[in-house]
């Protein structure tokens, strides 16, 4: 685990041993407390030479294996503290039984602090470093220049032929720096990517550009690399410009010099690979820049995020990987130049392996090339792969030590963060709040301030390993928030490195030797039946363990004797119950048990007082959580979603006074349950569903829950039963009228609430930050003021039974727009609802009177809506004037809505689904709306679309035409031939289409077609035959068809 990485250890020691309180052994922990400072901060110079000395790292890793002894000491006499005998209470038991202990705990701490004390003796081999620290007092806690590396220069000079897939970023790049010059006097555009990837060849090929060099009266390029010194980087400048830089070293003169060179001239700066992140330094280079003439430009190269956010005047260019076939191709280029093509097929076969060990990373793939470029035959390239394609030695000797020095340039807490990613298979995506809770778990995140949360101080290390380059392929959810991060196989191959043997993947089948010094570890399984290596028995200082696709019905008892244990992962692995020994893993922190078959757990659980994290999402056996859940102090995190038989918590809950994620909370009438006011005290954040509010009879009872109190809360979902018989309606209004949610809200959801009138606080005073809203099996008769609400985004409103009309109250009180943000509208199960009133209207907005109502107040409604979906709302018969709406999805509703598609003028998408009345003057009413329509998809609508003829004649701008599972569809209809713009054309299970007509051959535009399961089907038109722009032509499970096409001279299948 990251072998010459010992100090953030020493410091959470450090940090540990002010907050213990000694009962005996006093002595012992003043001499400690003395002691652990001077190690620490020893250790920290130290870690900064280390790299290539193997006597140093070997004194680190001695000092880190007595640093993990004291670590589990501390934790037992922790646990002893929280299990001491009750305050006041004396007796001649406890008396001996502190004694005792106190003895035993004095003899593992002075054996800890000999071997402390014999470890800085031995720091006497390393007198510089025994020096400094006694010069510095505590060891700076940047290291950027002290750091280790390989010194990377770069010019302008580059290869054409060996550059490829990199069009579209050089598009982007040039046409930023040809719009510049009529808006910024300078832009400076960073490029941002990790090592290898190929940003010094993009802003090669961006200098280098013909465009560019007649466009720019001076162009410069200077590798900077990690010395950010600007005495040199001016010196280079001026001397690319006049030559007179040689004799200047004066900062003033050299600012004073690079002004007057650049001045009123429009030039382009190339700074290459740059790791500079302090401000100040960026701020002395920049003064040399006044005075530059209009569209100058500076691009940048860097790895790190941060630096392209301190410099950028514009958003950073991230640069990826190239994709396979861009990977593939550049390979060729190289390792068969003086070859025209791989003389066999095997010979392609194991290039394309190799290439994809490379992950599209253009450096790896030129060092691999180049190294096969002297192999011919094919044997020699399978030789190559079968000795070395586990381990590639020019990616070891040339590629390692350019991402080293990404990594060399961490602070030693990311180092163990970054090293500790090691463990998850290559390829695998990391959940970032599992990530999170596995470093805070394994106490590698110091917080700092007391008000800080451990959960910020961890986001804030994952986030600065993202924008250094080392995590890639972030997926967000729909807030912008990461949810998961991939990483870079080589980047994973850094990592293992870095890591030694103190982390490793093990396989679950495989009789591999488990090292002694293993501490971190996932167990992979490969068959349907996983073993556990007897050899990680003798691993008892692990401590993570995550089982990835092993399945066991019960914990195997080797894995319950590691008693080092902090993190143990038992997700999907099919156990169907918790051993009660479960209980003697006292160190452990987090402990996930999500998708198993556990019907409960033992009672002694209540034994893990350091657990911080429990996980039981989607356990579908789980019935009961105990009692002694209320024990764990030190929880932090308890999930449970998804696990349906499980309708109660034990009471006593809101005593965990650190918990704040608890995403399900389930109201029961169970004696002994949890009850509402056990939210009370809590302090939850992010997402909070609260389950069977049925059971809450009275307005006082919802109070205790102080819901707007919780203002982390980002997400709320209020649920109620079906049997909610026993609480009048108007106790009902009064109970959400008290569940009031907290301002920061983003998310709300109201589900099954029986009551008459929603609440007042569902307003913008209230709820300014809303910006997702659903309405679910809601009974009341009216909908809320929702206009208001500045930024919603995205409303859902399902099976409101009871809503008849949408009117004036729908769209709020204010003056100014309603719904100014809204994006997205859903009106879901809605069978009584005949009417959709305008804004301060009485009257329907109907068809007919779309003049009368397209005046000025109305259109400034529903400004930014672009999607509305409506479905079993079968009594609806309009919609209004929507003139921003792109997308319209209409299911299983009266066909009359069609008429209002007319009000619709920037409709480009329209689904009609499941349509079983039609009559085709409704069409022939919307034609107007269907000139703008360039996807039409017709689902389950055999009536309508057979009856179609002129009416689809008004899609003059259609470019997508799919009719899906249309029984009773015989025939498309002749005016489907004269959608001369059609480009796509999908038809796919219409069992009863046995015929096109013959107008099809019109259809000139068509790129593509697809006909699937349309068995009748025989024939087509000879005229579609014919079609000069049809290349793709597929057909599946259309045995008629095909046997048609097969005997046609004209066609080729």
């Amino acid at each position: 685990m990251a072998d010459n990485v010992a100090s953030p250890l020493l410091q959470r020691l450090s940090d540990r041993l002010y907050t213990l309180a000694p009962v005996t052994n006093k002595e012992i922990f003043r001499n400690l407390r003395l002691t652990l400072p001077r190690v620490h901060t020893l250790v920290q110079e130290a870690e900064m030479h280390s790299e290539d000395n193997e006597t140093l790292k070997l004194w680190i890793t001695e000092i880190k294996n007595t640093a993990y002894e004291a670590d589990d000491i501390f934790d037992e006499y922790n646990l002893r503290m929280m299990r001491h005998k009750p305050p006041g209470i004396f007796s001649l038991f406890f008396f001996f039984k502190d004694l005792i202990y106190g003895f035993k705990l004095g003899s593992k701490l002075e054996k800890i602090e000999k071997n402390l004390d014999s470890l800085l003796k031995r720091s006497a081999e390393f007198g510089r470093f025994t020096n400094a620290c006694t010069l510095k007092g505590a060891a700076e806690e940047n290291y950027s220049s002290h750091v280790h590396g390989v010194q990377r220069l770069s010019s302008s000079f580059m290869i054409d032929s060996e550059v490829v897939g990199r069009e579209s970023d050089k598009e982007y790049i040039l046409s930023v720096l040809f719009k510049s010059s009529d808006e910024n006097q300078l832009t400076v555009i960073p490029i941002v990517g990790m090592g290898g990837v190929g940003k010094t060849t993009l802003a090669q090929l961006i200098y280098n550009d013909e465009g560019v060099s007649e466009y720019f009266d001076l162009q410069m390029w200077v590798s900077v690399g990690e010395d950010f010194d600007f005495i040199k980087i001016a010196q280079a400048i001026i001397e690319q410009i006049n030559h007179e830089a040689k004799n200047l070293s004066n900062l003033e003169v050299l600012q004073e010099t690079l002004c007057r060179s650049i001045l009123g001239k429009r030039f382009l700066l190339v700074l290459d690979d740059v790791w500079n992140d302090d401000s100040w330094k960026w701020s002395m280079i920049s003064r040399g820049f006044l005075g530059a003439g209009l569209g100058s430009a500076v691009i940048i190269t860097t790895r790190n995020m941060m630096v392209a956010r301190l410099s950028g005047s514009i958003p950073p260019h991230y640069l990826g990987p190239l994709d396979e076939k861009d990977s593939w191709s550049l390979f060729t280029r190289v390792a068969f130049k003086s070859i025209p093509d791989p003389e066999n097929q095997e010979l392609e076969d194991i290039g394309r392996r190799i290439v994809q060990r490379c992950g599209g990373l253009p450096l790896a793939i030129k060092s691999l090339a180049g190294l096969m470029r002297s192999k011919r035959k094919a044997n020699e390239w399978l030789s190559f792969m079968e000795e070395n394609m586990g381990n590639l030695p020019e990616i070891e000797n040339h590629f390692f030590p350019i991402l080293k020095l990404s990594y060399n340039h961490l602070p030693s807490h990311l180092k163990q963060c970054f090293a500790y990613c090691s463990i998850f298979p290559k390829n695998q995506r990391i959940n970032r709040e599992k990530l999170i809770q596995l470093w805070i778990a394994e106490g590698f995140v110091r917080s700092g301030k007391i008000s800080r949360r451990p959960e910020d101080a961890a986001n804030e290390y994952f986030v600065e390993l993202l924008e250094r380059s080392f995590f890639m392929e972030i997926t967000k959810d729909e807030f912008g928030e990461i949810q998961e991060c991939g990483m870079h196989d080589l980047m994973h191959d850094l990592a293992q490195s870095v890591a030694s043997v103190g982390c490793s993947i093990v396989e679950a089948e495989d009789s591999q030797d488990v090292p002694k010094e293993l501490r971190y570890s996932s167990l992979v399984g490969k068959s349907k039946t996983s073993t556990v290596p007897e050899s990680l028995n003798e691993a008892t200082n692990l401590r993570t363990l995550l089982l990835l696709s092993c399945k066991f019905d019960s914990i195997p008892k080797l894995l319950l004797n590691l008693a080092c244990l902090r993190v143990l992962d038992l997700s999907q692995s099919g156990i169907r119950k918790l051993s009660a020994a479960i209980g003697n893993l006292k160190h452990l922190r987090y402990l996930n048990l999500s998708h198993t078959h556990i019907k409960t757990l033992p009672e002694t659980i209540s034994q893990l007082r350091n657990l911080q994290t429990l996980e039981l999402v989607e356990c579908y056996d789980l019935h009961e959580v105990p009692r002694a859940i209320c024990e764990l102090t030190n929880l932090r995190n308890l999930d449970f979603q998804s696990c349906p038989l499980l309708t109660s918590l034990p009471f006593g809950i809101g005593k965990l006074k650190f918990l704040q994620r608890l995403p399900i909370f389930l109201v029961s009438d169970k004696n002994g349950s949890a009850d509402l006011s056990d939210l009370q005290s809590l302090e939850l954040r992010e997402r909070l569903e609260i389950k069977n509010l049925e059971y809450v009879k009275s307005a006082a009872d919802a109070s205790k829950a102080k819901l707007h109190e919780k203002v982390g809360l980002s997400s709320l979902t209020l649920s109620w039963g079906e049997d909610t018989d026993s609480v009048t309606t108007k106790i009902l209004d009064h109970i959400l009228e008290n569940l009031k949610p907290p301002p920061q809200l983003k998310v709300l959801e109201i589900i099954g609430f029986k009551g008459h009138t929603f609440p007042t606080w569902l307003r913008n005073q209230d709820l300014p930050n809303l910006v997702k809203l659903s309405l679910a099996n809601c009974s009341c008769r009216e909908l809320p003021p929702l206009g208001d609400l500045p930024y919603l985004n995205d409303l859902s409103i399902k099976g409101m039974t009871e809503v008849h009309s949408i009117g004036d109250e729908f769209y709020g009180h204010g003056d100014s727009s309603s719904f100014p943000s809204l994006k997205q509208l859903e009106l879901f199960d809605m069978p009584n609802l005949s009417e959709w009133k305008c804004r301060g209207k009485d009257k329907l907005f109907r068809f007919s009177s779309v003049q009368e109502s397209s005046s000025n107040w109305y259109n400034q409604s529903f400004a930014c809506l672009e999607t509305l979906t409506v479905m079993g709302c079968s009594k609806l018969i309009n919609l209004p004037s929507l003139p921003y709406l792109k997308s319209l999805a209409l299911w299983n509703s009266n066909e009359q809505l069609l008429g209002s598609i007319s009000n619709l003028t920037s409709l480009s998408s329209l689904l009609v689904y499941k349509f079983r009345l039609f009559r085709e003057p409704e069409f022939q009413q919307a034609e107007a709306g269907f000139s703008s329509v360039t996807t039409l998809t017709i689902y389950d609508c055999g009536d309508l679309i057979s009856r179609l003829n002129e009416g689809i004649r008004g899609f003059t701008s259609l470019k997508h035409l799919h009719v899906l599972y249309c029984d009773r569809l015989e025939s498309l209809p002749p005016g489907v031939g004269y959608l001369t713009t059609l480009q796509k054309l999908s038809i796919a299970d219409c069992q009863d289409l046995a015929y096109f007509p013959d107008t099809m051959s019109n259809l000139s535009s068509l790129i593509e077609m697809k006909i699937e399961a349309c068995p009748l089907l025989k024939s087509l038109p000879l005229g579609m035959l014919q079609l000069p722009s049809l290349p793709k032509f597929v057909i599946q499970e259309c045995p008629n068809l095909e046997k048609f096409l097969r005997t046609s001279a004209s066609v080729v299948c």
